[in-house]
């Protein structure tokens, strides 16, 4: 089967190269074809040019004798010997006018049949090089299609063979595995029992590991809350008395960035899991701490600064977006909380410029 398949490969490129020659072939034979039609159909056209433009180099124009004729007082011609002489040759010459062109309108209507057999000759015999190659060419790919087919064939049986002889292999071998461990049966029983043991001695030292872990997770739900009540913590620093009297006192604008800058760093801390994908955070509570910040903007201290008209503006932009958090949803919230931190950043910056 190895030799049969070595040898394919000669015989398809063999196959190949007589298929392009026919092809070249082909297109000479339908080029010679199509300009010999050519050939002829301008040979036919430059005699046909030829013969007219001589019937008209030839052809004569005579003016019509009676109009040089003159009328009477009584609107009567009178015609001498001499004019109707004249007038006979004058349809002498209008009869032969005619004649030649009958005769060259015949001519050309000739030519014209003549071209016309032309081109259907030349597609007669198209239709006849066509008609005879298309079958060569439809059992040509047929044959190629089937030969490949059947290589595919031997192949996929070739490899059927291939794996046949393996899984044989592979059986024996394992038919040879099987019986070896039929002989070490025994001993891997005495290593199950050995590892049932140390199964169950880690069992026992897992558990404190368990009770460690429940208790991670513990301390891991209550991260949403630390977070909140550092927030919180942060903002009731805002509305302490201590804020009261620090805001009103010589060093009031670094106090105030102060407060603030703890404001930023609070609001900073949340994590972006807090508000996606934590079931246990209380959006509730977390609103109520914002209107807590809004109250402290609103009437808190910060409002007493001396000279702080300049503030007020920065001030009342925070409370608007925090306002918004009425009505969005708890995945917006670190969005929001992040353009809250950069206009309190921007706030913090302005009263640091008064120091």
């Amino acid at each position: 089967m190895s030799n049969k398949m070595e040898a394919k490969p000669k015989t398809n490129s063999e196959k190949n190269g007589y298929a392009i020659y026919s092809y070249v072939i082909t297109l000479i034979i339908l080029m010679l074809v199509i300009i010999s039609g050519f050939a002829i159909n301008i040979y036919i056209m430059n005699k046909q040019f030829t013969k007219n433009r001589t019937a008209l180099s030839n052809s004569k124009q005579v003016n019509n004798p009676l109009k040089n004729l003159k009328v009477n007082s009584k609107k009567q011609i009178r015609l001498k010997e001499e004019d109707l002489y004249r007038f006979n040759n004058h349809i002498d010459y209008l009869t032969e006018k005619v004649e030649n062109e009958v005769k060259r309108s015949q001519e050309n209507n000739q030519y014209d049949i003549d071209r016309i057999n032309t081109f259907l000759a030349i597609g007669i015999g198209l239709l006849a090089i066509i008609g005879g190659l298309l079958p060569l060419v439809v059992n040509f790919f047929s044959r190629e299609s089937l030969d490949k087919r059947m290589e595919c064939i031997e192949d996929d049986a070739e490899l059927i063979q291939l794996s046949s002889s393996e899984a044989k292999r592979q059986a024996i071998t394992a038919k040879n595995e099987a019986a070896k461990a039929t002989k070490n049966l025994g001993k891997i029983e005495e290593k199950v029992k050995s590892v049932n043991k140390g199964v169950e001695q880690l069992t026992s030292e897992l558990e404190p590991l368990k009770k460690g872990l429940d208790a991670v997770k513990e301390a891991t739900k209550k991260i949403p809350y630390i977070d909140l009540l550092v927030f919180q913590n942060a903002v009731a620093k805002l509305t302490s008395t201590d804020a009261l009297k620090l805001f009103i006192g010589a060093s009031r604008y670094t106090d105030v960035a102060a407060y603030l800058q703890n404001l930023i760093s609070a609001i900073d801390s949340f994590d972006d899991d807090l508000f996606k994908n934590n079931t246990d955070f209380d959006a509730k509570y977390f609103k109520n701490v914002i209107t807590e910040l809004k109250l402290a903007l609103r009437m808190g201290p910060i409002r007493r600064i001396p000279d702080g008209r300049s503030f007020q503006e920065k001030i009342d932009e925070v409370v608007s977006q925090l306002d918004t958090f009425e009505t969005m949803k708890t995945k917006d919230f670190k969005t929001q909380l992040l353009t809250v931190s950069t206009t309190i950043t921007e706030l913090k910056n302005l009263v640091e410029t008064k120091r």
